[in-house]
């Protein structure tokens, strides 16, 4: 083979990465904020049924974001669960960036969840989604599918912030309770 054929492969198989490169990066989301459109993601439950956010409006929706080796995403799931049984309709989603599936099943089986939880591992979904997401993270949906509240590290799940805004959506979707 010639040096200059070479040389033309070489040039055309650098320009074609880089075409495919450009083509399948996209650029980092802008941060999501109160009042925006929940972005819509599909994933797997841990049951194997697959879940879609947008099937789930209608109902005020509290996404968290979390993994089994997280000091406060451990303390928070069994908040998180009193906080679902304390407010009938809400709809809480679990979204785990875990690997290893283990961990995490015997993560919700200490903690008693009973609210669905997928699959996301190193959240790859949810990031492309929503943007990067550092752990643990939730949003509060409202009926509609917009943001109504964004929570990042340790949250009083207790306190009454939460429950006031939980309160007000419920109030807004099914009216007195």
């Amino acid at each position: 083979m010639t040096r200059a054929l070479l040389t033309a492969i070489l040039i055309g198989a650098a320009v074609g990465l880089v075409v495919l490169g450009v083509a399948y990066v996209q650029p980092p989301r802008a941060a999501l904020a109160v009042g925006d459109p929940a972005p819509d993601f599909t994933l797997t439950a841990r049951d194997g049924r697959t879940v879609r956010l947008s099937a789930l409006r209608g109902a005020p929706i509290l996404l968290v974001a979390f993994e089994s080796s997280c000091r406060v995403c451990r303390i928070q799931l069994a908040e998180i669960e009193h906080l679902q049984r304390a407010h009938g309709g809400l709809v809480v989603l679990g979204v785990a960036f875990d690997r290893d599936t283990r961990a995490l099943d015997e993560l919700l089986a200490g903690k008693r969840v009973s609210f669905d939880v997928c699959l996301d591992p190193e959240g790859r979904t949810l990031q492309a989604a929503y943007g990067a997401i550092e752990v643990p993270r939730a949003y509060l949906i409202d009926a509609d599918g917009r943001i109504a509240a964004l929570h990042a590290g340790e949250v009083n799940w207790r306190g009454p912030e939460i429950r006031s805004t939980i309160e007000r959506l419920l109030q807004a979707r099914y009216g007195a309770q």
